[in-house]
């Protein structure tokens, strides 16, 4: 409990901080409310506690790498902010009839940009960007972009002359939008890509610290009129505040389980909450400003291409789906060696065969010692036999007919109408194909095959015409192997001769 209060009790206090700031600054807006330097107390004791809470994170056991540098990072420019706090306050105090910030502080809160924006691009991407993602992402930056370009000319640069007045001199106006669009590209980056060692909602809430920052220094042209206030009073100590409670929720997240790569979002949120602020604008400005509406008509061009980007996107998705799901298809039903039908899908055809009525015919092959060729050559030579022998019987077949590899050394022929009406010519040609020897690794391989038919009528089931063709094929091996035999119910009783065609030659 000492712990957990040890960690609250430092957000408890910034709160208050920053609650009397506004306080502050609230009733000095009124009229002038006791000594100026009062109001710039509260900025460097939250920057102070919230730097200590910073330490505190980059020093945690359970951190990686990368995000204890990229915190030690923050902690840096965090000085920086107070030195340029610290002088900002003293410039005020001292010289009251002026608002504009000192060039030492100009040149820190610069300096501060740089090196926020170092740390953001030393973060690794959680994901990497690649093929169209990089067009994907590039943009969504630019509808992030053009979002933080927009706002920072509708709170600042619509009001040139005063923002000028405010800070001094154009230079740094300048610099410090340039450094804030590099820093709102880092967090677009880090934001739609993710970021490994900071938590990708971390990356969202840092963000709406600097926008926070932003909106709220958005008042220092318009204080040109009261050079005893300064918003910068009231925007660090209320950004820091904010940054405290991020960083205990970053360090909340230390030693927990990452969650599942499927329960992350499959988009981005950011350019969508840009789109959405850009609209909003659009309709508090009624229209009346054109480079606002210009800038909402760019950011629709843009999301209609990002919406062609998806739709060409989803279709190669499709299309790959598609080729894997026929490649998983393809598996299912078809011998991985040697590319051939497999039992399943030699049993489907067959059973359509014999379902439409037209004459069909089954042949299975069996290879004569093969494992012999197994046993003293190995399996390797014994898998290019297979492979051979298939290529072989798929050049002996025709057209409507099917070659299957049903397991082992056993190959099935399915014999169409055309070639089921005459099956001995399939048979004469399988036999001239399997002549030839087969050479491996300078191994000359006879081949010799035992071959069972079974021709199917209208009343055969696909069962009992496999195990008709089966018998034959024994009957072929008892005949004395490199045999075919045609089935005959005398079989069955094992009392009728074989039916012989021309044989495929011997293994030698």
């Amino acid at each position: 409990m000492r712990r957990a209060h040890g960690y609250v009790l430092p957000n408890v206090i910034t709160g208050v901080l920053t609650a009397l700031s506004i306080v502050w600054f609230a009733a000095n807006a009124v009229a002038p409310a006791g000594p100026g330097w009062l109001g710039w107390v509260f900025a460097p004791l939250v920057i102070g506690i919230n730097l200590g809470q910073l330490r505190r994170l980059a020093s945690s056991p359970g951190i990686t790498p990368e995000g204890r540098r990229f915190w030690r990072h923050l902690a840096i420019a965090q000085g920086v902010i107070i030195a340029a706090t610290l002088i900002t306050a003293w410039d005020t105090v001292t010289d009251p009839q002026t608002v504009t910030l000192a060039d030492p502080a100009n040149g820190l809160f610069a300096l501060c940009i740089l090196v926020v924006l170092w740390a953001l691009l030393r973060l690794p991407a959680r994901h990497p960007i690649r093929g169209t993602a990089v067009l994907r992402f590039g943009l969504d930056a630019a509808v992030v972009m053009l979002t933080v370009g927009l706002f920072g000319w509708f709170l600042y640069f619509r009001n040139y002359d005063e923002l000028v007045s405010a800070v001094g001199s154009p230079e740094p106006v300048m610099a410090l939008m340039l450094f804030a669009c590099a820093a709102a590209l880092a967090f677009s980056k880090l934001a739609i890509a993710g970021a490994r060692g900071v938590d990708r909602r971390t990356m969202y809430y840092l963000g709406f610290c600097v926008v926070t920052s932003a909106v709220v220094g958005a008042m220092l042209p318009r204080l040109a009129a009261r050079p005893d206030l300064n918003a910068i009073a009231v925007s660090v100590p209320l950004t820091f505040f904010l940054f405290g409670l991020t960083l205990e929720r970053e360090r909340s997240l230390l030693g927990t389980a990452p969650k599942e790569v499927t329960s992350r979002r499959p988009f981005s949120l950011a350019p969508y909450i840009a789109v959405a602020a850009t609209d909003g604008l659009v309709l508090y400005t009624g229209g009346s400003s054109a480079v606002v509406t210009f800038v909402g008509v760019a950011l629709t061009a843009i999301v209609v291409g990002r919406q062609f980007l998806a739709f060409y996107d989803n279709a190669r998705l499709l299309r790959e789906v598609q080729e894997a799901r026929s490649q998983l298809e393809h598996l299912a039903s078809h011998d991985a060696l040697t590319g051939l039908a497999n039992r399943r899908l030699f049993e489907e055809r067959l059973d359509d065969a014999l379902g439409s009525g037209e004459p069909a015919a089954v042949a299975l092959i069996d290879l004569d010692d093969f494992k012999g060729v197994n046993d003293r050559l190995g399996h390797h030579v014994g898998d290019e036999l297979l492979v051979t022998v298939g290529r072989r019987l798929r050049a002996a077949v025709g057209e409507g007919d099917l070659v299957a590899r049903l397991g082992g050394d056993e190959f099935a022929l399915l014999l169409g109408p055309a070639s089921a009406s005459a099956p001995e010519r399939v048979l004469d040609r399988m036999a001239a194909e399997m002549a030839a020897p087969v050479t491996i690794d300078r191994h000359e391989l006879p081949v010799r095959c035992s071959v069972g038919l079974a021709t199917g009528r209208p009343d055969t089931g696909p069962g009992e015409l496999l195990r008709r063709a089966d018998v034959a094929m024994y009957a072929s091996k008892a005949a004395g192997k490199g045999r075919s035999a045609l089935y005959d119910p005398a079989m069955d009783r094992r009392t009728e001769p074989v039916v012989e065609w021309e044989a495929a030659p011997a293994w030698g």
